[in-house]
């Protein structure tokens, strides 16, 4: 009489049904290879999220890690789970998900603002303002005038702007001008703190006195800082010493950005434009001080500005000192630029903390 032996049971969750024999060693192996991965990948966002957040752009490979769109950080996690389902790895999936969500977070941006009811916020006067990287003339008149409406803007930031005979005419019927066309507002306009900017020329910083109907004044700059694209370029030509070049001129301007808005005193100030620099970007240290970031307040999701047909870096912004207080910012759609618009309001202060503040100066 035979006794038939059957073969021994592999557990479910660890080898494919089809895996017998040498298969099972080759599916073994890469059972293993999936464990080393997703730990790999685990330990390299943890580390990218530490140098962004630590060392930041004082060593140059971390600005490489800063301007790399963020979505790049997601991918792996997404390839690694796939590979798991079909593995049959579900234990590894839990891992996979935790550095997702850092992934997908902390590192790339994701702001999640809540209105919680009942937090007192501003009386003062509403500023709704608007700002936009023209990409050279590129943006689309049309659609500019048609979203500066919708949003009932209050105060305009362009740069890289070319002269376009519709937005000036719509500009011309009913909003002050700076010397420098770089500034439009309903608000009219008493001070030029750079009276020699000429027309079109796309200054670094363009900064003007404000005045309320109230009487209050307020100061808006329209920022456009120093881009990387020289700095990456040289290292396809010459290596790193370019790139350390244009992080030097890059830092040095925005030591020169922090010290131009000193001029405003304590009035309230508000800063919207193209910085080419990410918000978790270390040389925005200098101005936290002073300034917080409209959507790092009140946005929702990643609020990515640039490049307008694929976003994956927020290098758009506006700040504002800490005396006024954001209700919202957003990321308007594309005009025709490689940048996106960022929309914010806020609330300047009130009206009586002006007046006690110039009564304490008598």
């Amino acid at each position: 009489m035979s006794v038939e032996h059957s073969p021994p049971t592999v557990p479910r969750d660890t080898l494919a049904p089809w895996a017998s024999g040498g298969a099972s060693r080759l599916w073994r192996a890469l059972h293993g290879a999936l464990f080393a991965a997703t730990w790999v990948y685990a330990a390299a966002v943890l580390t990218v999220l530490m140098l962004i957040r630590v060392i930041g752009e004082r060593w140059w490979p971390v600005t490489l890690l800063l301007f790399c769109p963020r979505y790049v950080y997601l991918a792996p996690a997404v390839l690694l789970a796939l590979a798991s389902g079909l593995a049959r790895r579900h234990r590894l999936l839990t891992t996979q998900t935790a550095i997702a969500l850092v992934a997908a977070g902390p590192l790339m941006g994701f702001t999640a603002h809540v209105a919680w009811p009942g937090v007192p916020s501003n009386q003062g006067r509403r500023v709704r303002i608007l700002t936009l990287n023209q990409h050279n003339g590129r943006a689309r008149a049309g659609d500019l005038i048609r979203l500066i409406e919708r949003y009932e803007v209050d105060v305009i930031c362009l740069q890289e702007m070319v002269f376009d005979p519709a937005l000036e005419t719509y500009l011309s019927r009913g909003w002050y001008r700076d010397h420098g066309k770089c500034i439009s507002s309903r608000f009219p306009i008493v001070h030029q703190y750079q009276p020699t900017v000429a027309p079109y020329d796309d200054p670094l910083i363009d900064m003007v006195r404000m005045r309320t109907g109230s009487g209050s004044e307020f100061v808006v700059a329209s920022v456009h800082r120093p881009t990387m694209r020289p700095g990456f370029e040289s290292i396809v030509t010459g290596g790193v010493a370019g790139l350390r070049r244009t992080i030097g001129v890059r830092r040095a301007a925005m030591v020169k950005l922090a010290s131009d808005l000193n001029r405003a005193g304590t009035s309230p100030t508000i800063l919207a434009g193209d910085f080419n620099t990410p918000g978790d970007s270390s040389l925005f240290d200098k101005l936290r001080n002073r300034f917080h970031v409209g959507f790092e307040r009140v946005g929702r999701g990643y609020g990515y500005t640039w490049p307008a047909r694929c976003p994956g870096l927020r290098i758009d912004h506006v700040f504002s000192t800490k005396d006024c207080a954001f209700s919202y910012c957003v990321v308007g759609p594309g005009v025709g630029s490689d940048h996106l618009p960022v929309i914010a309001e806020l609330r300047l202060p009130d009206a009586n903390i002006f007046r006690n503040q110039a009564e304490s100066k008598r």
